[in-house]
């Protein structure tokens, strides 16, 4: 059973610490955090700005975190990921999915309109697995710095009414109404 619990406990920063750097090639940039003090500041200013970070539990285990911000934009409220980061030991389990399933169904029922995300587009296990949640390219090419390399990075987004008819289907690994974008990205 998945568990998701906000404020993220401070004493879990090592633990997701040490998730990030399962994959530290898709979790910074080079604007990001160098040690794991800048890391824990940075986290402490996302609290104070009233990002919603949450620690996913399996049962009693934390496998995950996921980072959540609502704002306005052009006065309709929408929200941005800024982080999702589970143990490689869960990866393809579904257990991400679940978890990142029900922030989206939570934001939703809040009433946000649409999430956004954005990742390194060599990143092609989160293409695959945002694709899973309706996730739609929005052509808002963008990049950042990684390792002294410009990378370019993808923006997506999932709407409410995407969400409601990935809902629909029971299973969200089962949808398949993927953009042609994201495929291509995530072959």
């Amino acid at each position: 059973m998945i568990r998701l619990v906000t404020p993220f406990p401070s004493w879990y920063y090592t633990t997701l610490w040490e998730w990030m750097q399962e994959f530290p090639e898709f979790n910074f940039s080079d604007h990001g955090p160098k040690s794991y003090i800048e890391f824990t500041e940075e986290m402490e200013r996302r609290k104070e700005r009233g990002w919603d970070l949450y620690l996913v539990f399996w049962d009693s285990l934390p496998i995950g975190a996921i980072g959540y911000q609502r704002m306005e934009i052009q006065g309709k409220p929408v929200a941005w990921f800024r982080g999702i980061c589970f143990t490689r030991e869960v990866h393809g389990s579904g257990l991400p999915l679940e978890a990142v399933f029900e922030v989206l169904k939570r934001g939703f029922e809040a009433g946000v309109e649409r999430v956004y995300a954005e990742f390194f587009s060599d990143n092609i296990a989160i293409a695959k697995f945002l694709a899973k949640l309706a996730a739609k390219d929005c052509d808002m090419p963008g990049s950042s710095w990684r390792a002294g390399q410009l990378v370019p990075y993808l923006t997506v987004s999932i709407t409410a009414n995407d969400f409601r008819g990935l809902r629909r289907s029971k299973d969200p690994q089962e949808h398949t109404d993927t953009p042609q974008t994201l495929r291509t990205h995530a072959r």
